[in-house]
């Protein structure tokens, strides 16, 4: 494929922060709702609570940017977000690990030195299988 025919489908690196931040925030609302302590209460739900606080304001700028991507790329959020959503919620019941990735990236992203979104890798990287890859070096 000739690299002007990858650019157009590929995503540079800020288009790609951004994929990934909404990735982190949704692939951590899904370990919310799935992750429960043993009398069976949501064992994220004050940390998640911290998250939001944390990234509040950067949480709606990425919104923002996120409509700008899928213009640019053709993409529907809605399906974005609900695609991520769902192969997250895929990973629970097979991953027995799960909670405890979910947790170390809330962790990640709760700890003092971690000051952007775009610094806390999320728990699974759907890149790849949902064709968000980066563009070739120049």
């Amino acid at each position: 494929m000739p690299a002007s025919a990858t650019r157009s489908i590929c995503y540079n690196a800020t288009e790609l922060a951004t994929m990934q931040a909404r990735m982190v925030q949704q692939e951590l609302v899904v370990a919310t709702l799935q992750c429960q302590t043993r009398s069976g209460n949501r064992a994220f739900e004050e940390p998640y609570g911290a998250f939001i606080g944390k990234y509040q304001s950067e949480l709606a700028g990425n919104a923002r940017a996120l409509q700008q991507v899928a213009r640019a790329k053709r993409l529907n959020v809605d399906v974005y977000i609900t695609e991520v959503s769902n192969r997250t919620a895929q990973r629970a019941p097979v991953d027995p690990e799960f909670c405890s990735r979910s947790k170390r990236a809330l962790d990640w992203a709760l700890d003092p030195k971690t000051t952007s979104l775009t610094q806390v890798p999320p728990p699974y990287d759907f890149g790849p299988e949902m064709n968000i890859f980066p563009c070739p070096a120049r």
